[in-house]
């Protein structure tokens, strides 16, 4: 019989530095590593290695979850890595094979309502490299080249001038522009740019480092070769996954508060980062942390979250290109649980407008950290209760209409986390706000509680490729479970 509350302790001590499954960018960059500077040969073999078996039977290299930003970077970066190893021709057929896929497929960007992260540099510039290599692709389909070339400059001059930007995280869209002075300069004390295992692996394509080299070794032996997309995410992970047991009232508390002591120590006066190791603050861990330390009995002033507001809304990052609805559902989230802020009612109207603005026809919220939209509307759901029935009725009413045949919820193919998900977002309105069909969030219990042990997470998260990070969909999980209890009751 499965023990949620032993399983909650199992997950809460293996936390650490974040865990999740090698992405094909990355590989693809760590494989472009050279032996030394008069070399082909790859020091990386291991990742070479992954990026040949990697590939796709439709010519591509990219997450199990079909998302053409993320298949056409992955298969534009894994076709360069294996042009330039001192193997090239070997892998002729494999190559044209990914050059087919893009030229097939590049149209389809336009398709999808977000990019991943940075692609509007790191596509272009993977383009030129190309190019100069002598592949075969759709050079024309310049789609990006004229925000890269406003944001080289500005991101050029701003490294010369200190590494304190988060462009840093897309470092090697700088190509043949990057300077050892620039690299070094963005360098982390881990021996990372900016922890991007990508960034970092193209610092050695450029010069040899030692901290940089022993930080991408840390990275590969976790995959036996396959490099993550970000490493390490402590705080992220962490602060995720005890919001989670938190709001599901697991019986575990005693378990999580060192480390939500831990959390405590890191907090700053203008947030949090993802990492301890990792100098950006954003508003999405910030919230998320937030909400955690509020309550436990942490005095924290509510005033942090000032520096991120705008007009209209509240950033994740400055100059970000796009807001976050996700961001302003957390925010709303955190103002629902606090009275002490001092333009409470002001802001949450503004959120309310906000999220009104950038919902999707149906009802439901899509957003820039995530492509599922369960994800964002089910929090949005939550945030929002009774405030506003012109928004939580729709929503409601298509996540209820969207629930597959076996209970489960999925955009592209059904699956625990998207699941877990909308039973959680479903507990929440029919335990707080108003009853609905029991049968609906049973059916989805019943459809984690059965595939509990397959441990099948397909990469929902948007970083420069998809990804998974799997001890949070595994608490996502565990938390609805557990909540589910009380509907039982």
């Amino acid at each position: 019989m499965l023990n949620l509350t032993q399983e909650a302790i199992k997950l809460l001590r293996s936390l650490k530095d974040g865990y999740m499954r090698g992405l094909a960018y990355d590989t693809a960059w760590a494989a472009m590593v050279p032996e030394n500077k008069h070399s082909k040969k790859p020091l990386f073999s291991k990742s070479l290695l992954e990026v040949i078996t990697g590939q796709n039977p439709d010519g591509s290299w990219g997450a199990e979850v079909d998302y053409y930003h993320d298949r056409l970077i992955s298969t534009l970066a894994s076709i360069v890595s294996l042009k330039k190893t001192h193997k090239a021709d070997k892998f002729k057929d494999r190559i044209e094979s990914g050059e087919d896929y893009i030229w097939y497929n590049i149209s389809r960007l336009r398709t999808e309502p977000q990019e991943t992260v940075g692609f509007e540099l790191l596509f272009p510039s993977l383009m030129n490299e190309a190019n100069n290599l002598g592949l075969n692709l759709p050079y024309r389909e310049k789609y990006y080249e004229p925000i890269k070339e406003k944001k080289m400059n500005m991101a050029i001059a701003q490294m010369i001038a200190s590494n304190d930007t988060t462009i840093t995280y897309s470092l090697e869209f700088l190509g043949d522009y990057a300077t050892e002075n620039i690299l070094l300069k963005a360098q982390n004390i881990n021996g990372s740019i900016s922890n991007s295992p990508a960034a970092t692996a193209f610092m050695l394509t450029k010069m040899h480092d030692k901290n940089a080299l022993n930080y991408v070794n840390t990275v590969l032996n976790f995959n036996g070769g396959s490099a993550m997309t970000l490493y390490p995410f402590d705080i992220f992970e962490t602060g995720w996954v005890i919001d989670y047991f938190m709001k599901s009232d697991l019986p575990i508390k005693k378990h999580f508060l060192e480390k939500v002591e831990d959390l405590g120590k890191l907090w700053s006066k203008a947030g949090i980062s993802m990492s301890q190791l990792y100098s950006f603050r954003d508003l999405d861990d910030t919230t998320t942390v937030f909400n955690i330390l509020n309550k436990t009995n942490h005095k924290l002033d509510p005033s942090v979250f000032e520096e991120y507001e705008s007009d209209e809304y509240f950033n994740c990052y400055p100059l970000e290109r796009s807001p976050s609805p996700l961001v302003n559902i957390k925010v709303l989230s955190v103002l629902n649980n606090i009275k002490g802020y001092a333009r409470r009612d002001e802001v949450i109207d503004k959120i309310l407008k906000f999220l009104y603005k950038t919902r999707e026809d149906d009802g439901y919220w899509l957003d820039k950290w995530n492509v599922s939209p369960y994800y964002c509307t089910g929090l949005a759901l939550e945030a929002i209760g009774d405030l506003d029935d012109s928004m939580s009725g729709p929503a409601l009413e298509w996540m209820i209409n969207t629930q597959n045949d076996d209970g489960s919820w999925g955009q592209k193919v059904s699956n625990m986390e998207e699941t877990a998900y909308s039973v959680l977002a479903l507990l929440h309105h029919h335990l707080n706000i108003e009853k609905i069909d029991s049968s609906i969030i049973n059916n989805g219990l019943r459809y984690l509680e059965k595939h509990f042990q397959t441990n099948y997470y397909p990469e929902l998260w948007i970083g420069k490729g998809l990804y998974c990070p799997e001890n949070v969909a595994k608490a996502s999980v565990i938390a609805a479970l557990y909540l589910g209890k009380s509907l039982k009751n």
